[in-house]
């Protein structure tokens, strides 16, 4: 799309005469291409323009001539003005620390939002800071409330950005340039929004998967994405295309995404991209495969707690609008249809038990902080020199793997062949068994990969993770200093939560903390930067353990933070609110 449409061009005109907006840009609508022909013509005025992240960047400063406009995403907006002024912060507390600081900004003309929808606590306060430095600033918000595929915070956007703005000029992008009318029309009548799809070349199949597989086998890698639940279908293929035709689709050009949260890897514009729905914002191809969408996949997300109807409904809306030629529905039994699509449903708060290590993700940012805050933190041992161990192999995350890596290769009694067999228990895996227990520990830990991510990729085109001998010399060097191979590793822990005021068994968290001696818990990463994830995760074990004092331990930096409790029961009752999304407020752990 080279030419403006009269929406943008009226956006254009208003941002110019020095208007106040806030636009609504439905799925495809162009709302990016917008925002960067604007910066191009604010000639003389200097311009900050937020991207949600480091993706939108990176396209909007290739994309933007203006050297007026300063294009960042908000870490990095946080990141550059302490460093401007000699303080430093871990990537987790980037832009808790700039709000802290109450810092000089620099006399910006305009502020432009992209993603709006996405802004959290701590993100408002931030730009709430900025107006304040800059109380004549200009202030164009894009977004679009339908996108929202998060539940990751407490406040309310809507009233945030209406009150941000002040007096401004509403509008709305409806036409979409990615998909044809009927499943524009479609999806904007599930979100009760215009939404007017222009392109005729948009073609929508619903298939078998045999013939999804020949349609994705012909598809050059740069124009494909795949979308479905992890180690079903959408993996299926993946190994398909890997295994049967490694020449065209392999660790150089198909990235799959293994976490939800983080990666060491992301994706290139010229790879094939597989992912998940929850995953797929942002992203998009010339053919998009979708699996999953039936109403089965539907209902089991459904079931699960807390999950609001309109955050899972724009999942699912979103997921379904990333193709920008042709979008192929693999035929389901139970195929997913717009009545459910638009029938509103009761959100659960039955909680199955959770594991440690996974208890803390997508919840609430700000309900994380506050436990967080709990904490007493001490840095204990500064970073040093790191430890240079490969992450990756080519598109392929190894970053889990490394972590395990120093685990297993210290510490006398690090079982992986009993986290090898707890993968094999499952009925779907047996087919996998292989003669693991004549592998070394670099082949099992491949081996345990592929068996939890059910990709193939990591046996067959993973030759080894690469830790060179004087790596694993500093690594033993490292962990010597504080732990000795006899120490016992994988210490299992086990609470029960209970509801305070009925006292009845909610739910139960266990896990493995990695380490236990006599002085306390430690959890060892292998990561840049502590994340406040993991501190809470480290507290917990230590409450599991009834131990005092926990550590967390980057062994790729030497950081060692030292965690104590100063009031178990006033931390519990936040976490248990955190994690039941307040459904909880008050708990009782034993």
């Amino acid at each position: 799309m080279n030419q403006l449409s009269n929406e943008q061009q009226l956006f254009i005109d208003y941002a110019l005469a020095g208007h106040n907006i806030l636009v609504e840009a439905c799925i495809g609508s162009g709302k990016t291409t917008a925002i960067q022909a604007l910066c191009n013509r604010l000639a003389g005025k200097r311009v900050l323009y937020l991207t949600y992240n480091k993706l939108l960047k990176l396209d909007a400063k290739a994309r933007i001539r203006n050297g007026f406009v300063t294009v960042t995403n908000y870490h990095g907006f946080a990141w550059q003005e302490l460093r401007k002024n000699q303080m430093n912060a871990g990537v987790s507390d980037l832009i808790q620390a700039y709000n802290q600081a109450d810092l000089p900004v620099f006399p910006y003309d305009v502020l432009i939002l992209d993603e709006y929808q996405d802004i959290d606590q701590e993100i408002a306060d931030m730009l709430t800071h900025i107006k304040e430095k800059c109380p004549r600033i200009q202030i164009v918000a894009v977004g679009d409330m339908c996108q929202k595929i998060y539940d990751k915070t407490t406040l309310d956007v809507g009233a945030f950005i209406h009150n941000f703005l002040g007096n401004y000029i509403p509008m709305e992008f409806t036409q979409c340039f990615r998909l044809g009318s009927y499943h524009a029309a479609m999806l904007g009548r599930v979100w009760g929004k215009t939404i007017v799809g222009v392109n005729e070349a948009f073609r929508l199949d619903i298939l078998p998967e045999y013939e999804a597989r020949r349609i994705a086998s012909q598809t050059k890698p740069k124009d494909l994405l795949v979308l479905g639940s992890r180690d079903h279908g959408a993996t299926k293929l993946q190994n398909y295309l890997e295994d049967q035709y490694p020449d065209i689709f392999n660790k150089h050009t198909l990235w799959s995404k293994v976490f939800e949260t983080s990666g060491a890897t992301s994706p290139t514009p010229d790879c094939a991209i597989f992912t998940t729905y929850d995953g797929c914002k942002g992203m998009e191809r010339n053919v998009c495969i979708l699996y999953d969408w039936d109403v089965r996949y539907w209902m089991a997300r459904s079931q699960k707690p807390d999950v609001q109807y309109d955050i899972l409904r724009n999942l699912f809306c979103v997921a379904a609008s990333r193709g920008k030629q042709r979008l192929i529905l693999i035929d389901e039994r139970d195929l997913m249809d717009e009545e459910t699509l638009s029938t509103p449903f009761h959100t659960k708060h039955e909680h199955g038990d959770m594991r440690i290590s996974g208890m803390f993700s997508f919840k609430r940012k700000e309900d994380l902080e506050n436990a967080y805050q709990l904490l007493q933190l001490e840095m204990v041992d500064h970073p040093g020199d790191p430890i240079h161990i490969p992450i990756s192999d080519g598109l392929i995350d190894l970053s889990f793997c490394v972590g395990t890596y120093a685990k297993a290769m210290y510490f006398a009694n690090y079982n992986l062949d009993a986290a090898i067999e707890d993968c094999l228990a499952s009925p779907d895996k047996e087919h996998l068994r292989r003669g693991y227990k004549s592998y070394d520990i670099n082949r099992k830990l491949l081996y345990l990969a592929m068996l939890e991510t059910g990709q193939n990729r990591y046996m067959n085109q993973v030759r080894r993770i690469e830790v060179s001998p004087e790596a694993e010399e500093a690594l033993k060097a490292r962990l010597s200093t504080h732990l000795t191979p006899e120490e016992t590793a994988q210490a299992s822990g086990y609470l029960t939560v209970l509801d305070a005021y009925e006292e009845r068994p909610l739910f139960s968290v266990r896990g493995m903390a990695d380490v236990l001696t006599k002085d306390g818990v430690w959890m060892l990463t292998f990561t840049e930067a502590i994340p406040h994830e993991d501190v809470l995760q480290a507290a917990v074990h230590m409450i599991a353990q009834n131990k005092d004092t926990g550590y967390v331990w980057n062994l790729y930096s030497g950081e060692r933070l030292k965690i104590t409790i100063p009031d178990r029961d006033a931390f519990l009752d936040v976490v248990g609110f955190c994690v039941t999304k307040g459904v909880y407020p008050e708990t009782i752990w034993e």
